[in-house]
């Protein structure tokens, strides 16, 4: 299980990894907060949250990625003001195999004490 917030970059170009640097847990190190990848080292299956916040009059183009796949995309639009949504996705992976946040286009986060960015994942079953 991991889960981090607090992207390293809030303007983003199309299919730059989107790292998060702040750890708030990560049982068993499987993320790495240098490169912004989760790498499984127990085989089975996992779900995975990107929860992303857009700019006001911006626009946030996002995908959790496996090997360089796109697993699960999303799009939010800040029209008046700066939402959040998220993108969720399910996945069997092997040893060895990564999964990370990227976006898809060029995107604009958003980041207050109200609005947070996180990617998250969990095992649910081996």
């Amino acid at each position: 299980m991991f889960h981090a917030g607090r992207p390293s970059d809030l303007s983003l170009v199309k299919d730059q990894t989107i790292i998060f640097h702040h750890m708030l847990s990560n049982e068993g190190n499987g993320y790495n907060a240098i490169t912004g990848r989760f790498t499984c080292t127990v085989p089975g299956i996992y779900a995975f949250s990107l929860q992303h916040c857009v700019d006001r009059d911006r626009y946030s183009n996002v995908a959790i990625v496996k090997d360089g796949v796109r697993l699960m995309a999303g799009v939010a639009h800040g029209a008046y003001w700066y939402p959040c949504t998220t993108v969720q996705a399910y996945v069997r992976l092997q040893a060895g195999e990564q999964v990370w946040a990227q976006a898809t286009w060029e995107s604009y986060l958003h980041e207050d004490a109200e609005r947070t960015n996180a990617f998250s994942g969990v095992l649910i079953q081996y």
